[in-house]
């Protein structure tokens, strides 16, 4: 199409008809299927086929554009796989900015020429394999700081020690600087007992709402991170996670390398979107239960959330602060593409921004979005003839 509209230029230019109609279905094909999460600044999490014009979408620099359009359904018959365990089910004309590492450079191409390149050199797993085709890189979602009824440093650590359906936190006595930090917060310890047999101290806060605003919340018979507070201003998170990382947390001070675990499926899943939304690249494990630091012998399955820090987390506890930090983010990449119809439709959209990208998918994956030809051609014409 833009070569036919370059052709048309040039013959006005040479004095040739001013005419030409081009008839085909509005942005056909560029889309996403209707199924895909996509995170939005004023709904939340809603599915792709959910997006209307004036919601907001987050882009790879972390901020947030509008969707100024969206376009006719049509089939989504492409997988493509990332290097986070995620796929992306898309139209085979869907637009993809990556880098070629082949050519060392970035460029914009079509779902079905992926299909039909090489992603791969060499062995992957293996010393001098790697993937060909990388994504750009993605910062931490920058959302506005908002009042918050609980802080969110103790929040973190009643989620990660807390006692289930009480206003307490255990850990051993050595953790005192994570008590000494929530009492600095706002809330008094009322009380505090040690374990007989295990050692173990539990602290309980009883007097200043803390329980009332855990049921509130919904949190205090089933541990998770409210969505208001899983999508806070960048500070409010990072003081989250510090609690988070704290009590149920292990960080290597040398390497940055974090380690949260915790047996509450849901809870882990909100810690990959917190840790997501800050810019980092977290992965899940699932380990059989095991004995604890504190002696206490498990019976659940354990879920393990690990990432490298890129930034510095706030912690209160010396030994899980990380020494040093590399700011530099380990690329994903697209590690497979294939022809899978399984009848989904999809529909693309517009955004407001001038690189054309936007996220989607739980893990914050960019994606290229549509161009109006109509908007585009005339800047370009103008630009060649300004009288």
């Amino acid at each position: 199409i833009c070569e036919r509209l370059e052709r048309f230029a040039i013959g006005i230019e040479n004095g040739e008809s001013p005419r030409l109609m081009i008839t085909m279905p509005p942005r056909h094909g560029k889309q996403i299927s209707h199924s895909t999460p996509v995170l939005t600044e004023n709904r939340g999490w809603i599915t792709h086929g959910e997006l209307v014009v004036g919601d907001y979408v987050f882009t790879p620099s972390g901020g947030s554009v509008a969707v100024l359009a969206l376009s006719e359904e049509s089939d989504s018959n492409m997988l493509v796989h990332v290097s986070t365990g995620e796929s992306i089910r898309c139209h085979e004309n869907h637009e993809w900015t990556i880098y070629d590492r082949r050519q060392s450079k970035m460029r914009t191409v079509e779902t079905k020429w992926l299909a039909g390149t090489k992603l791969t050199n060499g062995p992957i797993g293996s010393r001098g394999g790697r993937y060909n085709i990388q994504l750009p890189p993605v910062s931490g979602l920058v959302i506005e700081e908002i009042p918050l009824e609980f802080d969110p440093y103790t929040l973190g650590a009643w989620l990660g020690d807390g006692s289930r359906g009480k206003p307490c936190i255990s850990g051993d006595k050595n953790d005192y600087p994570i008590i000494e930090k929530i009492n600095n917060n706002g809330f008094k310890t009322s009380a505090a007992w040690i374990h007989p047999t295990t050692g173990v101290i539990t602290t309980s806060f009883a007097h200043q709402g803390f329980i009332q605003e855990l049921r509130r919340m919904g949190c205090l018979d089933e541990k998770h991170i409210p969505k208001r507070y899983l999508y806070s201003g960048v500070t409010q998170r990072f003081e989250l996670l510090a609690g988070l990382i704290d009590t149920d947390g292990h960080c290597d001070s040398k390497t940055g390398r974090v380690r949260f675990t915790t047996a509450d499926k849901r809870l882990a899943d909100d810690v990959m979107d917190l840790t997501h939304s800050l810019g980092f690249q977290p992965y899940m494990q699932v380990e059989q239960p095991k004995l604890s630091t504190s002696g206490i012998q498990g019976k659940k399955e354990y879920y393990v959330v690990g990432f490298q820090q890129t930034a510095h987390i706030p912690c209160a506890l010396k030994r899980k602060r990380a020494i040093s930090i590399d700011p530099a983010q380990r690329k994903r990449a697209i590690t497979k593409v294939e022809f899978l119809p399984n009848g989904e439709k999809g529909r693309c959209i517009q955004v407001d921004s001038p690189d054309g990208l936007y996220l989607v998918g739980k893990s914050l994956i960019p994606t290229h979005n549509s161009e109006i030809g109509s908007k585009t051609f005339p800047s370009w014409y103008l630009g060649r003839n300004p009288k």
